[in-house]
């Protein structure tokens, strides 16, 4: 496949283009003397993590069950605060990821797509990255969420396109792979760099 034929990239948000580093969770872990790692361990329970990015639950239902949850293991603690504190952080950007993208929507547009929650929006305004995406997909207002079919099917409705049109990129195996299945070109990130020479490949940017 020739690069013309890419007309749309949609890009991952979490593990891409944003990060949580461990090292926030940590910060508060150690103000509010909760155990390392407890945070993330309750906040990425499966069962709850899947109802948060497919709009079962709200952002701030998930971080009321954290703090229910870690309040029953540490009724001394006060959890309340430290998963307020915890829950209004909008992670960092990879600015390398962030330029690169820029870089590609002088030549296709550029669209995010990710499992998010109700707060996405909050926290890209936050971030001051909203302006650089045609379109913002977001698993918890579709109610579905990737590896699932129907969020690429509505990313591509966004733009009136097929999947051989699309270029994707995820951190995310079994993201890439779903996308890769219905016909389009993928990339595993592993790192800007990678990604920025698979973009010059594919004529998306200059070298």
């Amino acid at each position: 496949m020739g690069s013309a034929e890419i007309k749309v990239i949609l890009c991952d948000l979490d593990g891409v283009l944003r990060s949580f580093p461990t090292s926030m969770d940590e910060v508060v872990e150690y103000k509010y003397d909760l155990p390392m790692g407890s945070i993330r361990d309750k906040a990425f329970e499966k069962e709850l993590l899947k109802k948060l990015v497919t709009g079962k639950i709200s952002n701030k239902e998930w971080c009321e069950n954290i703090s229910q949850s870690l309040s029953s293991e540490f009724p001394t603690k006060n959890v309340s605060r430290a998963i307020k504190e915890w829950g209004e952080f909008p992670g960092v950007l990879n600015n390398e990821v962030l330029d690169i993208l820029i870089a590609i929507r002088k030549k296709v547009p550029v669209a995010l797509i990710t499992n998010g929650s109700d707060k996405l929006k909050e926290d890209l305004e936050a971030l001051g990255v909203t302006d650089h995406f045609e379109h913002i997909i977001y698993s918890s207002e579709l109610g579905f969420a990737k590896p699932k079919k129907e969020i690429f099917e509505h990313a591509l409705k966004k733009f009136n396109l097929k999947s051989e049109d699309a270029f994707f990129i995820d951190d995310s195996k079994s993201h890439t792979d779903a996308a890769s299945k219905m016909g389009m070109r993928v990339h595993k990130f592993m790192g800007a760099r990678r990604l920025k020479s698979v973009c010059v490949h594919q004529k998306l940017i200059d070298a």
